[in-house]
């Protein structure tokens, strides 16, 4: 359920290709070869938001890889309630 959830929150479908747990808090995500850091920021931003919004204090945390390197990483800052986002490459 959580994999269709993340997979439509692409709805142009040009930057998702697949999303798994990797344990409790921390959603992995496959983003495509031709995704730009930007579009990945943008999406990954607005999911992890979502999942925060619900469970307020709750650390949570998305790691988006692409070609099966770790890209961007982001959370949600308890304090601001704002995703911060780090572009690995």
């Amino acid at each position: 359920m959580l994999r269709e959830w993340a997979l439509a929150a692409d709805a142009e479908g040009d930057v998702l290709l697949d999303a798994f747990v990797r344990r409790d808090g921390i959603l992995g995500l496959i983003v495509a070869p031709s995704a730009t850091p930007d579009r990945v920021r943008g999406t990954i931003e607005y999911l992890v938001w979502s999942m925060a919004r619900p469970f307020p204090g709750r650390p949570i945390e998305l790691i988006a890889y692409q070609d099966e390197q770790e890209m961007a990483r982001t959370v949600v800052n308890r304090q601001t309630g704002l995703p911060e986002t780090v572009i690995v490459r």
